[in-house]
């Protein structure tokens, strides 16, 4: 499993042993619902020998999952015998970000690109810690 963010951009490198570069891999690629992401299926192109690599953008979701099968031909219709199924999973990671904090007598406040927040201060308080989980 791979922590990423939604929004960048997600490279699969997969290494058939001994498939060659003639092979023809296909990436399926499918969020935590399992619904197909938009632009799978995903062609792989051959690097060097036997490793094959494709890219794609993050979606929205908190999880993708890629199953890259290896094929004799082009149309994707026959599956190389002998080669299991590549898995890759690619989970979202949240952030936790202060931007400023100000504390005034009796408040503190904080202010970031994704958010604003204040909280009251007292004198029992001794520590104060505001996150924002985008």
């Amino acid at each position: 499993m791979v922590n990423v963010k939604n929004g960048q951009i997600i490279t699969v490198d997969v290494l058939f042993d001994d498939a060659g570069a003639s092979k023809f891999p296909q990436a399926n690629a499918y969020d935590a619902a399992g619904s197909t992401i938009t632009g799978s299926p995903f062609n792989l192109t051959s690097v060097v020998g036997d490793l094959y690599r494709t890219a794609f953008t993050m979606p929205g979701t908190s999880k993708v999952t890629v199953v890259t099968t290896l094929y004799d031909d082009s149309g994707h219709l026959t599956p190389t015998a002998g080669y299991s199924s590549a898995l890759d999973e690619f989970v979202t990671q949240n952030d936790s970000t202060v931007a400023e904090i100000k504390i005034t007598d009796d408040a503190v406040g904080y202010a970031s690109e994704t958010g604003l927040a204040y909280g009251i201060v007292n004198e029992t308080t001794t520590a104060i810690g505001i996150t924002n989980d985008s």
